[in-house]
C-alpha cells in the first residue's frame, strides 16, 4: 500500500475513534443529565406522596441529585466532599466568629470603644440611653488584652434577647480588637474566591443543583399559598359535600392535606439548609458561597411576582405579592426574596436554621447586610409565620416575624444601611411604621408577657429616629408621614392599652373584682412600647436641636401642632362614645399628650413658665375661636383624667389598694401584689419616665388653660373637690378615701416635685434651655443648681451616718432621677473628699457640715405612701419635724412653671375657702386630715414667702392677705389646737405623721401677727 493511502487510512481511523469517543462522552453526558432530570422529577412527585417511612429514600435521592449535578468525567474518582476540600486548611486556623449566644440570666459585655455604631453616634454629640447596646461580647472574648483599658458596660440578658457574641464580625466591631480565637473571615474569603474562579465547572454544578431544588420548593409553596388566599382549604368533612364543585374538586384540599404538604415543604427546606451546613462542615471557607446562592435568581418559570400597587391607600401596604395564572421566568426576585415572600409556611426549626445561615452570610460578606435589610423592609409584611404560631404559656398569635428579624435589628443602626435604604426604598423605608400603626389599631397584640411581633416592629421602626444624621434625612424628606404615623400609634396605644368596664360592674363589689382583675393584666406587654414611644419623641426633638437647622424646626413645629390637635380631638370623640355606652375607661398610655413638654421646649427654648407655655400655644395652634380653644383644653383635662396615674374612674389604682384590705384570700392577695407592684414600678420608676412626662405635661396644661379650674369638670382640682363631696355623702366608701388621697398627692407633685423636669429633659437641659448654662436675671441657673444640690443631699442623709461611696449615692438617686451624670458632676458642690486629686469614686462621701440633717423630701414625692414613713423616721432620728415639703422649703427654689401653678392654685380664694370648709365639716374623719393638711401647709409656705417681693406682683400680694384671712379664722385655729387630743389612743400610732403636720399648722395659725 502506498504511503499516502496508509496516511489516509490512519487519519480516517483516528477520526472515527475520536468521533466515537466524542459520541460516547456526549451520550454519557446526556445520560448523566437524563438521570439527573429523571431523579429530580421523581423526587418532586414522591416527596409529597410517600409515607413517613420512605422519607429516608427522599434524602438519598436528594444526595444523588447533587452528586449528578457536580459529576465530572475527568475527575470521577473523587467524592464531592474531596473536591470541595481546600488545601490551605492550616492557613484558616482561628478564622471565623464567636457563636456563643445570650439567653435569660446570662451576662455579656459591650465595649464602647470597639462598637462601630457608637463611634458614628459620638460624631453627632448625641447621648445614648443607658439600656441601649450595639455590641455584645461574651466574657471569654472581652477579657482579652485587646480590650484592656477600654470603656465598657456589663449587661444581663433577658428572655427577649436573641443576639450572639459579635467577636470576629468586622461589620459591627473594630477588627483590630478581635480576640485571638476569632479573627474574622479575611483569609478564607481570598482562598474561596480563588477556588471559585479556578473551578467554574464544579461551582456551576453546585449552583444549578440548588437553583433547581429551590425552584421545586418555591413552586410548591406558591401553589399552597395561592390555595390559602383563594379560600380553597376546607374542613376535612366538607370534601364529600362539595357537590357544587365536582368539576373542580381537585382544586380544593382539606386542612389535613394542607398540613401534610406544609410538612413536606419544610422537609425539603431542611434538606437544603442541612446541605449548606454539611458543605460548610466539610470546608468552613464555603461559608462565602451562602450570599452568592441567595443572591441568584431562578432560571425556571414560576407564578410568583412582587409588584408595587398602582393605587396607594394610606396606612396600607404599597407592595403586593401577586400569583399569576401563567408561570414565567422572573429575573428580578432573588432566592432570598422568595424565602421572605413564602415565609408563612416555614416552621420553627427551619426558621432557626435559616437565621443561622444568614447570620453566617452577613459575617463574610460586607455588603449582604444591605440586601438583607432592604428586602426585609420591603417585604416584612409577608413574612409572618403561621406554622406553629404559638407563644409562651400557650397563647395563640396570628403569626411571627422570622427570627432573622433580629439580624435586621443588628444592622439597621448603621449609617451605611440607612443610606442604602433611602436610596433604594425612598418612602418605603417608613413601611414598618405604618404596619405598626395598623397592628396596634387592630388590637392584634397578644395577651402574653412578651409580644415578639411588637418588640421587633418597635426596634425596626424607631431605631432610625435615634440617630441624628438619619433623622435629618427623614425629616427633610418625609416629615408629615413620620409625624402622622407617630400620632396614630399614640392614639392606638391610648385606646387599646387600656381597661374598659361597664358602669354596672364598676362599683367596688367583691363579685366584680375578678372580672376587673382579668382586664387589668392587659397592660404588662405594653410597658416597653410606652417607654419606646416616649423616647421616639425625645430622640426627634433632641435630634432636631442637634441638627442645628432652625428652618427645619420651624417647618416641623406646625405639623406637630396639627397632629397633636387631631390626636386630642380623636381621643375626645373616642371617650365621648364610650361615655354614651356607659363604659368607664382607664388607659395605661398617655403619650398622645405627654410629649407636650418636649414640643414647648423645642419651640420656645426658654425656662418653662406660664408666659412661655401660652406663647407656644399662641404661635403654633390656630384655634378657630375662643370656644374651640376652651374645648381643646377641656379635652386635654378629660384625656389626662383617663390615665391611670390620675386614677379617675374606674379608679384602678385606688380599687387595687382597697382590694388588698378587703379580701382575706392569701392566694388572691399574692396575685394582686404581683400585678400592683410591677405596675407601680412601670408608672413611677425614672427608668420608664411615665410619671415624669405625665406630671410635667399636666402642669403645663394647667398653666396654659385660661379657664378657672372649677369650671372644667375633668380637671384635677374639680375631680379632687368632687371626690370630697362624694366622700361626705358616702362616708363608708374606702375607695373614695384612697382616691382623694391619690389626687392630693398628684396635686403636690405638680407643685413641688422637681425630678420630672430633670428626667424629661435628661442630659439635654443645655440644648432646650441655654439660660441654665449661664447666669441670668431670673436666677434659673441658680434654681437648677439648687435643686440638684438638694437631691444629692437627700440621697446622702437618707443613709444617716453610714459610710458610702459615690456609686452608692448614684444608686440611691436612681429611685427618683435617671441621671447619674448630674450626681457625679455636682457632688463636689455639697460634699468633700479626703483627696480630690484622686478618683473620687473610690473614696467615702462626706457631706458638708451646713447640710447635715437636711432632707428635701419634696423631690421624693413619687414614693407617695412611703414618703410619710420616711418623714416620721427622719423626725425621730434627727429630733426635728419633717413634712413632705422637707427642709428649708422656699418658693424661690421652685422652677418658674411650678411657682406659677402654685400661685394660680393657692391664691384662688374659692379653692382655699372650700378646703377650709372641708376641714371644718363635722363629718370628716381623722384619716382625711392628712390629705387636706398638705394643701394648707402649701398655702402657709406661700404666705411665708411674701417677703420675697420679687416673686409677687402687687395684685398677688393683695390676694395673699385674703388667703391669710381665710386661714386664720377662729374655728380653724380651735380645731387644729385640739384635734390631736381628740384622737383615740389606738389611732395615734397610725397617724403620727398627720399629728406632726397638725402641730406645724397649728403653730402658724396661732402665732401672733
Amino acid at each position: 500500500m502506498k504511503r499516502n493511502q496508509q496516511l489516509a487510512l490512519v487519519t480516517i481511523g483516528g477520526s472515527a475513534i475520536a468521533a466515537a469517543a466524542f459520541y460516547y462522552l456526549k451520550k454519557r453526558k446526556e445520560n448523566i443529565s437524563y438521570r439527573y432530570q429523571t431523579i429530580l422529577k421523581q423526587f418532586s412527585q414522591q416527596v409529597f406522596t410517600c409515607d413517613q417511612f420512605q422519607l429516608n429514600n427522599m434524602s438519598l435521592k436528594f444526595d444523588q441529585l447533587i452528586h449528578l449535578a457536580t459529576y465530572d468525567e475527568n475527575d470521577s474518582q473523587r467524592t464531592l466532599a474531596e473536591k470541595l476540600e481546600f488545601q490551605q486548611k492550616e492557613e484558616l486556623e482561628n478564622e471565623g466568629t464567636c457563636k456563643k449566644g445570650f439567653g435569660q440570666g446570662s451576662q455579656f459585655y459591650e465595649c464602647l470603644d470597639c462598637s462601630l455604631i457608637r463611634k458614628e453616634i459620638q460624631n453627632t454629640k448625641k447621648f445614648i440611653e443607658d439600656d441601649q447596646f450595639y455590641l455584645a461580647l461574651c466574657e471569654e472574648c472581652f477579657l482579652t488584652p485587646q480590650h484592656k483599658g477600654h470603656t465598657y458596660k456589663k449587661i444581663e440578658g433577658g428572655d427577649t434577647i436573641q443576639f450572639k457574641c459579635h467577636c470576629g464580625e468586622s461589620n459591627i466591631m473594630d477588627k483590630s480588637c478581635f480576640c485571638k480565637n476569632h479573627r474574622g473571615f479575611e483569609k478564607s474569603k481570598g482562598i474561596f474566591e480563588k477556588e471559585y474562579q479556578n473551578n467554574p465547572k464544579l461551582w456551576k454544578g453546585v449552583e444549578s443543583f440548588f437553583l433547581d431544588i429551590f425552584h421545586l420548593l418555591f413552586d410548591n409553596m406558591v401553589d399552597l399559598i395561592k390555595m390559602n388566599e383563594l379560600g380553597r382549604i376546607i374542613e376535612d368533612n366538607q370534601k364529600q359535600s362539595f357537590n357544587l364543585f365536582k368539576k373542580n374538586k381537585k382544586e380544593y384540599i382539606t386542612i389535613a392535606q394542607y398540613k401534610h404538604r406544609t410538612e413536606r415543604i419544610n422537609f425539603i427546606m431542611r434538606l437544603i439548609l442541612n446541605k449548606f451546613n454539611e458543605l460548610i462542615e466539610i470546608n468552613p471557607a464555603l461559608i462565602h458561597f451562602i450570599p452568592i446562592i441567595f443572591s441568584k435568581t431562578l432560571t425556571k418559570p414560576i407564578a410568583l411576582q412582587f409588584q408595587r400597587l398602582e393605587k396607594i391607600v394610606p396606612d396600607k401596604l404599597k407592595w403586593a405579592r401577586v400569583i399569576k395564572a401563567q408561570k414565567e421566568i422572573n429575573n428580578y426576585l432573588t432566592i432570598y426574596e422568595y424565602v421572605l415572600l413564602s415565609y408563612e409556611l416555614i416552621d420553627n426549626q427551619n426558621d432557626e436554621i435559616i437565621t443561622e445561615i444568614f447570620r453566617a452570610a452577613l459575617k463574610v460578606n460586607n455588603t449582604f447586610y444591605l440586601t438583607l435589610c432592604e428586602k426585609f423592609m420591603k417585604m416584612f409584611a409577608f413574612t409572618c409565620r403561621l406554622q406553629n404560631a404559638t407563644v409562651k404559656n400557650g397563647n395563640y398569635n396570628v403569626g411571627f416575624f422570622p427570627s432573622l428579624s433580629y439580624l435586621v435589628i443588628d444592622y439597621i443602626s448603621f449609617q451605611s444601611t440607612f443610606n442604602h435604604l433611602i436610596a433604594t426604598l425612598g418612602d418605603d423605608i417608613l413601611g414598618p411604621l405604618s404596619y405598626l400603626n395598623a397592628y396596634l389599631s387592630a388590637g392584634s397584640s397578644v395577651a402574653s408577657d412578651f409580644d415578639e411581633q411588637l418588640y421587633i416592629l418597635l426596634n425596626i421602626c424607631f431605631e432610625m429616629l435615634r440617630f441624628v444624621n438619619q433623622l435629618k434625612v427623614l425629616f427633610l424628606n418625609y416629615p408629615e408621614q413620620i409625624i402622622a404615623n407617630l400620632y396614630k400609634i399614640c392614639f392606638a396605644l391610648f385606646a387599646n392599652n387600656s381597661i374598659s368596664i361597664k358602669q354596672e360592674i364598676s362599683q367596688n363589689l367583691p363579685e366584680n373584682i375578678k372580672q376587673k382583675l382579668q382586664k387589668m393584666y392587659v397592660y404588662s406587654q405594653y410597658r416597653q412600647i410606652e417607654k419606646i414611644m416616649i423616647f421616639a419623641f425625645v430622640n426627634i426633638c433632641e435630634g432636631l436641636l442637634l441638627i442645628n437647622n432652625e428652618e427645619l424646626i420651624q417647618n416641623v413645629l406646625p405639623l406637630f401642632a396639627h397632629y397633636f390637635y387631631l390626636g386630642v380631638y380623636n381621643s375626645q370623640l373616642f371617650l365621648s362614645n364610650l361615655a354614651k355606652q356607659k363604659i368607664e375607661f382607664c388607659s395605661f398610655s398617655a403619650t398622645i399628650i405627654s410629649h407636650l413638654p418636649l414640643l414647648i421646649a423645642l419651640s420656645e427654648r426658654k425656662m418653662l413658665s406660664e408666659s412661655v407655655v401660652k406663647s407656644f400655644f399662641t404661635k403654633n395652634f390656630n384655634f378657630k375661636s375662643e370656644n374651640d380653644k376652651k374645648n381643646f383644653f377641656k379635652s386635654l383635662h378629660f384625656i389626662a383624667s383617663k390615665f391611670i396615674i390620675m386614677n379617675s374612674k374606674p379608679g384602678i389604682m385606688s380599687q387595687a389598694e382597697v382590694w388588698l384590705l378587703m379580701v382575706s384570700n392569701n392566694q388572691f392577695n399574692q396575685g394582686l401584689k404581683a400585678f400592683l407592684y410591677p405596675l407601680k414600678d412601670f408608672l413611677y420608676s425614672p427608668y420608664y419616665r411615665i410619671y415624669d412626662f405625665f406630671i410635667l405635661t399636666y402642669s403645663l396644661i394647667m398653666l396654659a388653660d385660661d379657664q378657672p379650674f372649677f369650671s372644667t369638670p375633668d380637671s384635677l382640682i374639680a375631680k379632687y373637690l368632687e371626690g370630697w363631696d362624694q366622700q361626705f355623702k358616702t362616708m363608708g366608701d374606702l375607695t373614695l378615701t384612697v382616691n382623694n388621697y391619690q389626687l392630693c398627692y398628684i396635686l403636690s407633685q405638680n407643685l413641688i416635685d422637681s425630678t420630672p423636669f430633670y428626667n424629661v429633659f435628661s442630659k439635654c437641659h443645655h440644648l432646650y434651655f441655654p439660660e441654665i448654662c449661664q447666669s441670668d436675671e431670673n436666677g434659673n441657673q441658680q434654681i437648677f443648681q439648687q435643686n440638684i444640690n438638694e437631691i444629692i443631699i437627700t440621697c446622702i442623709n437618707q443613709q444617716a451616718d453610714k459610710k458610702i461611696y459615690m456609686k452608692d449615692v448614684e444608686q440611691f438617686s436612681k429611685i427618683f432621677i435617671d441621671q447619674s451624670n448630674l450626681i457625679e458632676n455636682n457632688i463636689l458642690k455639697v460634699c468633700t473628699f479626703e483627696d480630690q486629686s484622686q478618683n473620687i469614686q473610690s473614696q467615702y462621701v462626706n457631706i458638708q457640715i451646713e447640710y447635715k440633717q437636711k432632707l428635701y423630701f419634696r423631690h421624693l414625692l413619687r414614693l407617695k405612701e412611703a414618703l410619710e414613713d420616711l418623714c416620721i423616721a427622719a423626725s425621730e432620728q434627727n429630733s426635728q419635724d419633717y413634712s413632705i415639703l422637707g427642709s428649708d422649703f422656699k418658693l424661690q427654689n421652685l422652677f418658674p412653671y411650678q411657682r406659677d401653678i402654685y400661685k394660680k392654685l393657692i391664691l384662688n380664694e374659692e379653692f382655699m375657702s372650700q378646703i377650709v370648709a372641708q376641714y371644718l365639716n363635722p363629718q370628716i374623719k381623722p384619716g382625711h386630715f392628712s390629705v387636706i393638711n398638705h394643701i394648707i401647709l402649701l398655702a402657709i409656705k406661700l404666705i411665708e414667702s411674701k417677703t420675697q417681693q420679687q416673686l409677687f406682683s402687687e395684685e398677688e400680694i393683695v390676694k395673699i392677705e385674703k388667703i391669710v384671712s381665710i386661714l386664720k379664722n377662729e374655728q380653724l385655729k380651735e380645731k387644729y389646737l385640739t384635734i390631736n387630743n381628740h384622737l383615740a389612743p389606738e389611732l395615734k400610732t397610725d397617724f403620727l405623721y398627720m399629728m406632726k403636720v397638725n402641730d406645724m399648722i397649728s403653730d402658724y395659725l396661732n402665732q401672733k401677727q
